[in-house]
């Protein structure tokens, strides 16, 4: 039996009807306790919406998709301009991988592609402090805690405010171990 490795290629308008669920879902698992498919900000028709206009151009600079050799997506993420505080890297905006997938390296397979082709800038993300998982994914790929850079985000859940601490974590080819 021969495995085929999934394929990172470009994402397309048409990949919007997969990376609904593959966002809603994986979401759910990035901050614990908080369940982001009940909340109707996060229903699939408008999450759908959200993503046209998030994942392509203007927005992004490019978002790219981790294919099985059936067509299933199996993990997303899109680079954007102008990471913040500072302007002088690209952002990871959106790095999921299919809930329940995690550990089978496609999220390190999206990376080296991120890495590679944006890595003369360098990149920076934000992360949620509790979602410790991440941290150390983002770690183990070379990005570094800000120490100075505090924030905390509101969900715009809409049974009420909630705000998360996040980390800003940032990369460059010169702060590889």
């Amino acid at each position: 039996m021969i495995l085929m490795t999934p394929i990172v290629r470009e994402a397309t308008q048409s990949d919007i009807e997969q990376l609904a669920p593959l966002f809603v879902h994986s979401l759910d698992t990035s901050v614990p306790g908080v369940k982001f498919s009940d909340d109707p900000y996060y229903a699939l028709s408008a999450v759908r919406d959200i993503l046209r206009a998030r994942l392509f151009p203007p927005k992004a600079r490019k978002t790219y998709v981790l294919e099985s050799h059936t067509g299933e997506l199996l993990a997303y993420a899109t680079v954007k301009p102008d990471g913040r505080p500072n302007k002088d890297a690209d952002e990871i905006d959106h790095f999921f991988v299919r809930a329940g997938e995690s550990g089978k390296g496609y999220g390190g397979r999206l990376m080296e592609v991120i890495q590679d082709e944006f890595g003369e800038r360098g990149l920076s993300l934000i992360v949620f402090q509790k979602n410790e998982g991440a941290k150390r994914f983002y770690e183990k790929w070379g990005f570094q805690v800000e120490e100075d850079w505090k924030e905390t985000l509101n969900l715009g859940l809409s049974q009420g405010p909630i705000e998360e601490a996040v980390y800003y974590m940032r990369w460059s080819r010169t702060s590889l171990p």
